[in-house]
């Protein structure tokens, strides 16, 4: 079965249906924190053919040091036949996009704050170029870069890796965004841009500098959930190396801080808004479930982003 974009006639959400991702191998865990799936780790070096096509690589010559891949278990492809829809209320499209994972070294055991600062600067160029490319195709309207980390955080595979999705449609939670964002405009001025400068003021900021603020957002959803904001108004596909190695070692220093929290599973998100302003989250997870989310869509957390805000500012130790 080819993936789809169903469209929710009580909501207008979209989702997505992708019967592969449901033949993921899943095996026991013996560490709680990561999965284990069975078999060899197919994203070591000397296994490049268990997985799918490689579609770029650093460096471009010699041993590979980052790769991204073809997505061996596409959310969504490329090339579909169209679909017709079902009347009245069930609209649904061939779910047309593009999944790609970027394989973030060579090294199986190491997480970003354990990765030599050159890998996890190609790492992050890597996201920025493949980011790039792909929302010139035509067709996308929407690109995803992500990072899961640890079962809590829905990884399926313990070697570093990241994520990038392009797809046929604008997703709810950033069309909202963007509903939003456009309010705000109206009024005068970008939304992120007068939210983290109110932040800068606030005992929720961590740490700034010249290129990125680094803040526990008011209104978190997780505990420990942090913040990093460049100063720049530079869209994350133009960074120039520089910009992106900068941000690479901001990131870098900020999951470093919020695993100190003692959270192992995490996410990474991008959250990408065109040619506006933009930020990554960091977005601890684990404690108690997910049912006042999944009945409501309003998160829980038990940590203040105060609170959060001064532990990730103390020292690390030594």
């Amino acid at each position: 079965m080819t993936p789809e974009y169903r469209r929710d006639p009580l909501t207008g959400g979209t989702t997505i249906l992708s019967p592969s991702r449901g033949t993921i191998p899943r095996g026991a865990s013996v560490d709680p924190s990561l999965p284990q799936p069975p078999g060899v780790c197919p994203f070591c070096p000397g296994r490049e053919s268990l997985t799918d096509v490689t579609v770029a690589r650093w460096p471009m010559n010699g041993p590979w040091a980052i790769r991204s891949v073809v997505n061996k278990y596409p959310m969504v492809e490329p090339g579909l036949v169209p679909l017709a829809n079902e009347l009245p209320f069930f609209e649904r499209h061939a779910g047309e996009g593009v999944h790609e994972v970027v394989i973030e070294g060579t090294e199986h055991d190491v997480d970003v704050p354990s990765m030599s600062p050159e890998v996890w600067r190609a790492a992050m160029r890597m996201y920025r170029d493949r980011a790039r490319e792909i929302l010139a195709r035509p067709g996308i309207r929407h690109v995803s870069v992500f990072r899961n980390r640890g079962r809590r955080a829905g990884s399926s595979q313990p070697h570093p890796h990241g994520q990038i999705v392009g797809v046929a449609v604008v997703p709810p939670d950033q069309a909202l965004r963007d509903r939003v964002a456009r309010e705000f405009a109206a009024t005068g001025g970008d939304l992120l841009t007068a939210v983290v400068d109110a932040e800068r003021q606030s005992e929720r900021l961590v740490l700034e500098d010249d290129h990125v603020t680094v803040l526990c957002p008011f209104a978190s959803r997780f505990n420990g959930e942090t913040w990093v904001v460049p100063r720049s108004n530079t869209p994350f596909i133009e960074f120039d190396d520089a910009a992106c190695d900068r941000f690479a070692d901001a990131v870098q220093d900020a999951v470093t801080r919020v695993k100190r929290l003692g959270r192992d599973a995490y996410n990474l998100v991008w959250r990408l808004r065109g040619d506006a302003p933009w930020h990554l989250e960091i977005l601890p997870r684990g404690g108690p479930g997910a049912g006042l989310e999944l009945a409501s869509g309003m998160h829980a957390i038990s940590l203040r982003p105060e609170e959060a805000a001064a532990r990730l500012r103390a020292p690390s130790p030594a």
